[in-house]
């Protein structure tokens, strides 16, 4: 992001977002999005690096947005800017990160947004609050009963997915499609494309790009899956792609973990939890086998989907507010 105009588009604002890579569509990017477009209240925008290549701390000292929030977790030179403000905007920052992890900016942050209990657990209590997840599908279609394979959302990236994930899933005797081969968020374009190449050999496995529009493409497909085959750490959360596929309406299979997303499953009701990979083929392998099961899994997770909200951006309004 450029903005053509940089001091009217960072005039009079009440929360400045700053981030990385907000145009790859992350995750982060579509909680921003979330953010900006429902907690409106508050007018907002948003700065993503490394795109943004103008000098912003004088940018700032001279607009003064009223609220800075960070959105990313480790050390970056960007982050040099606010060393050279001249004002005192408050300062608040999500902990993103998959597994808990301190905030790098609890020195000089108002806020620190913990997203689940183990992250509120080792940042500052006097500073943090806790503010879950959720996510906006609103204008898109709910998921209804089809036959066109199961649908997974993965980073081609070696924490995330691993060759045996792959062998894993070509047990299974329907398509599966793995959305998420992209050089740039794989870290690695060796790694990615490798795992592109090594798909190749199942005929029922079908890698495709990350695209922005996973949400719809995930109603096409008969149910969701999440598993991150490389990684023990049970204190890893959920993707936010679990969060929207059930929001959709989507039955689900996934590895049990700690905590965030968990509470959008409800297990044999709109879908199933896997503690190893013969359950997870089990589970699996019965709802693709048992089109009476199938149905009303379906069922029940429309069902479901009815009852889950869109309360982080209120609760950011609200946190907001109490700094500002």
């Amino acid at each position: 992001m450029q903005p053509s105009n940089e001091l009217d588009y960072f005039a009079d604002l009440d929360v400045l977002h700053v981030m990385f890579w907000y145009e790859k569509r992350t995750s982060i990017s579509k909680i921003v999005d979330n953010l900006m477009t429902n907690a409106r209240q508050l007018r907002h925008a948003v700065v993503s690096f490394p795109d943004f290549q103008l000098d912003l701390a004088p940018i700032l000292n001279e607009t003064q947005p009223k609220i800075i929030h960070m959105h990313y977790g480790g050390e970056h030179p960007q982050s040099e800017f606010l060393k050279r403000l001249s004002y005192k905007p408050r300062i608040v920052h999500t902990v993103h990160t998959p597994a808990p992890v301190p905030s790098i900016f609890a020195d000089i942050a108002d806020r620190i947004v913990c997203i689940d209990e183990f992250r509120l657990r080792i940042n500052p209590g006097a500073k943090s609050v806790w503010i879950e997840n959720s996510v906006d599908v609103s204008g898109i279609p709910r998921h209804t009963p089809n036959q066109n394979g199961i649908c997974n959302a993965l980073r081609f990236s070696a924490d995330q997915m691993q060759p045996a994930l792959l062998d894993l899933f070509a047990k299974l005797d329907t398509k599966i499609y793995f959305y998420g081969a992209d050089e740039f968020l794989a870290f690695s374009s060796e790694h990615n494309n490798y795992l592109c190449e090594y798909a190749k050999q199942f005929p029922n496995i079908e890698c495709l790009p990350y695209c922005h529009d996973l949400e719809r493409r995930m109603i096409g497909h008969s149910f969701f899956t999440y598993y991150v085959q490389n990684n023990n750490n049970p204190l890893w959360c959920h993707g936010l792609n679990v969060m929207e596929a059930v929001s959709l309406g989507l039955p689900v299979v996934t590895l049990k973990r700690g905590q965030l997303g968990q509470q959008y499953i409800v297990h044999g009701h709109n879908g199933y939890f896997a503690n190893n990979d013969e359950e997870f083929l089990g589970y699996c392998k019965q709802i693709l086998e048992n089109a009476g099961l199938y149905l009303e899994l379906c069922a029940n997770a429309s069902r479901h989907a009815d009852g889950i909200t869109n309360s982080m951006p209120q609760k950011y309004q609200e946190m907001y507010l109490s700094i500002l």
